[in-house]
């Protein structure tokens, strides 16, 4: 009996002397865990320091380029209103604008009674079509005759 009891103190020893290696075992692991997220930490914040630097750099030239495109498109803006406020027949497209506004209303009203919202949808985006076709056209028209009194204008005079 003695013997068997000096065998479960032997193994009891044994188990606390492992136990105690594997505690400090795991102290030591955890320290160098710690230790990695510390760094991967630091890392980290280099890393998105260095993205922000990245992406910060090219914004004053890209800002100059987009100044200096809004300046042409500006330019461009400021062409087009010279040549729409010049249009000798300004009344008649206030008349046409007139007519069309009242058309959509009466369609709109025609719709509502019959409750076909996609379809006015669909007359409005044709109306907003149609509208601008009709201002292309119209500055395409003066411009075609700008050209015609111009090369009128070249031409030599013939006497007959």
């Amino acid at each position: 009996m003695q013997g068997a009891s000096l065998n479960v103190y032997e193994e009891k020893m044994k188990t606390e002397q492992n136990l105690s290696v594997l505690t400090e075992e795991n102290k030591k692991l955890k320290r160098e865990n710690d230790y990695f997220k510390r760094e991967l930490e630091v890392k980290q914040q280099k890393m998105v320091q260095s993205r922000k630097d990245e992406m910060i750099t090219p914004l004053p030239n890209e800002l100059d380029h987009l100044k200096a495109q809004r300046q042409s498109q500006n330019v461009v803006v400021e062409v087009h209103s010279q040549q729409v406020a010049s249009i000798e027949n300004i009344m008649d497209l206030q008349c046409e604008n007139k007519r069309l506004k009242l058309e959509m209303d009466l369609l709109i009203k025609k719709i509502n009674s019959n409750g076909d919202y996609l379809n006015l949808i669909q007359l409005q985006a044709r109306n907003i079509k149609l509208e601008q076709e009709k201002n292309d056209l119209r500055l395409i028209i003066d411009a075609l005759c700008a050209k015609i009194n111009k090369d009128n204008d070249l031409e030599p005079k013939q006497a007959f």
